[in-house]
């Protein structure tokens, strides 16, 4: 079976059930979606938005000379992605690399963008949805975070998209064409 056959048990309604990016309850208080998922110890969050899709039990095909925090590439919707481990992003305990065909696959979210980026996770949650002014400012360690948010008694940080690739290829050097 390829990675493509591998229960890649997408769900789509992530992204396209979110609507608008943000929206407001009846008292006026802007609302914002997130997608939520655990990683290492820590959970992370991505606004719905940036999602396209969910795939589950997705094995990676390695990269040699990958740093640490790039677990490889895994087929998603007919597209390759370059999949990263968010927990290593952190300085967390990075997620275990599969070293033999019996180890369990990750979730994957997939996210929208030209970089066709995807993070490695345990499980992702449902959605949940926020208060606005619920997200606090990112620590400057982290310039890959957008800020931490708080639901419950869960902390989670939530991911910066656009700062994911530059944040996964840091200490790296890329090839240059000739």
């Amino acid at each position: 079976m390829t990675d493509d056959e591998t229960k890649d048990e997408t769900r789509d309604g992530a992204a396209e059930t979110s609507g608008a990016a943000a929206s407001e309850d009846a008292r006026g208080v802007e609302r914002r979606e997130l997608c939520v998922l655990r990683a290492g110890r820590r959970t992370f969050a991505v606004h719905a938005e940036e999602v396209e899709a969910i795939g589950e039990d997705l094995r990676p095909a390695p990269l040699p000379f990958a740093p640490h925090t790039v677990l490889g590439v895994v087929a998603l919707r007919g597209r390759a992605r370059t999949l990263i481990d968010p927990s290593a992003l952190a300085d967390d305990a990075p997620a275990p690399r599969a070293a033999d065909d019996d180890a369990e696959g990750f979730a994957v979210v997939a996210l929208r963008g030209d970089e066709q980026l995807a993070l490695a996770a345990s499980t992702v949650e449902p959605s949940v949805e926020v208060a606005a002014r619920d997200i606090a400012p990112a620590d400057a360690s982290e310039p890959f975070a957008l800020g931490v948010v708080r639901f419950g008694e869960v902390a989670a940080t939530l991911l910066d998209p656009s700062k994911l690739f530059e944040a996964a290829m840091r200490g790296t050097e890329r090839r240059r064409k000739r």
